[in-house]
C-alpha cells in the first residue's frame, strides 16, 4: 500500500471516530496509541457492520447524512451534494463549541475531502485527476484564517468532485481524445502543443484536431485556453498570488493576452473575478 493510500485510511479512521465520540481528533492523538487507531480503522472496513454497531439515534443520523453526501458524489448529484453538505455542516457545527480552535475545523476538513476523493474515484473519476484535486483543497485549507472559509472549501471540493463525476460519466470519448484530455490536465502548468499532443498520443497533428473538434464541440486550442482559465479561477479563489505569478505559472505570453483569455470564457476580468468570489 502506498504512502498516500495509507494516509487516506487515517484519515478516513480519524473522521469517523470523531463522528462516532463527536470529539475533533486528529494524527497527533493516535500517534502514541497505535492499538487506538488500528481499532477505528478496522471499524470502518465492513460499512455494514460499523453503522450496525451502532445504537444512539444522533450517532446513525450523522453517519446518514455523511453516506448520502458521499453517495451523491459518487453519483455525480451536485444538487443532492449540496444539500447534504449543508445538513452535514449544521450538524457538524453544532457538536462544536465556539472555543474550538480553527485547527479542528480544519481537521474535519482535511478529513471530508479523503472521503470524498475515495466516493468520487469510486463514482469513475480517474485516481490521477481525483488525486490532483484532493492536494489542491488540502494544500489550500492550510492557508485560510478562519472557519468559514474552511467551510467555503469544503464546499467547493465537494462540487468539483460532483461535476468531474458527472462529466466522466455523461462524456464518453474515444481513447485518443480521453488521452489528450488526461495529459492536458496532468500538465495544465507546462506548455502545450497540439504536436506535442498529437505524439503523445501517437497520431497525426491534423487527425487529431478534426477528432477533438468532432468529439469534444471545441478546438483543441481553445479547450486548453479553457482548462487554464479553470486553474486560474481555482488560484484566484483560494491564493494570494498575484495576476503576473498566475498568469507566467500557466503559460499565458503576458497578463494583457491573459485577462483577454480569462474575459472570453468568464465574461470578466481575472481581478474582478477575485474580488466576487476570493475565500482567503
Amino acid at each position: 500500500m502506498s504512502v498516500k493510500d495509507q494516509n487516506f485510511f487515517v484519515n478516513i479512521a480519524i473522521l469517523f471516530y470523531n463522528i462516532l465520540y463527536k470529539k475533533n481528533s486528529d494524527v497527533s492523538t493516535f500517534s502514541n496509541n497505535s492499538d487506538s487507531l488500528h481499532i477505528s480503522h478496522s471499524s470502518i472496513l465492513n460499512e455494514d457492520v460499523y453503522i450496525s454497531m451502532q445504537k444512539d439515534e444522533s450517532i446513525y443520523h450523522n453517519l446518514y447524512i455523511e453516506q448520502q453526501l458521499l453517495s451523491s458524489i459518487e453519483d455525480g448529484d451536485k444538487e443532492t451534494v449540496l444539500k447534504y453538505y449543508y445538513e452535514f455542516q449544521q450538524e457538524t457545527l453544532s457538536s462544536l463549541s465556539s472555543f474550538h480552535q480553527l485547527r479542528r475545523h480544519k481537521n474535519i476538513c482535511i478529513s471530508s475531502i479523503t472521503l470524498a476523493t475515495r466516493y468520487a474515484i469510486k463514482g469513475g473519476l480517474p485516481s490521477g485527476i481525483a488525486y490532483k484535486i484532493y492536494d489542491l483543497h488540502i494544500q489550500r485549507t492550510e492557508d485560510l484564517k478562519d472557519k468559514e472559509s474552511v467551510w467555503d472549501l469544503l464546499k467547493n471540493a465537494f462540487c468539483t468532485f460532483a461535476d468531474r463525476v458527472k462529466a466522466q460519466k455523461t462524456q464518453q470519448y474515444s481513447q485518443t481524445i480521453a488521452i489528450c484530455k488526461n495529459y492536458i490536465f496532468k500538465n495544465i502548468y507546462n506548455p502545450i502543443s497540439v504536436k506535442q499532443l498529437a505524439k503523445f498520443a501517437n497520431v497525426n497533428s491534423d487527425y487529431l484536431s478534426i477528432l477533438f473538434k468532432k468529439e469534444v464541440g471545441i478546438s483543441l486550442i481553445e479547450y486548453i485556453q479553457r482548462e487554464r482559465v479553470e486553474e486560474a479561477k481555482k488560484l484566484l479563489t483560494f491564493t494570494t498570488y498575484p495576476l503576473s505569478d498566475i498568469c507566467a505559472s500557466l503559460n499565458f505570453s503576458d497578463q494583457s493576452y491573459f485577462t483577454k483569455i480569462f474575459k472570453k470564457f468568464t465574461n470578466e476580468t481575472p481581478g474582478k473575478y477575485r474580488k466576487s468570489h476570493v475565500v482567503i
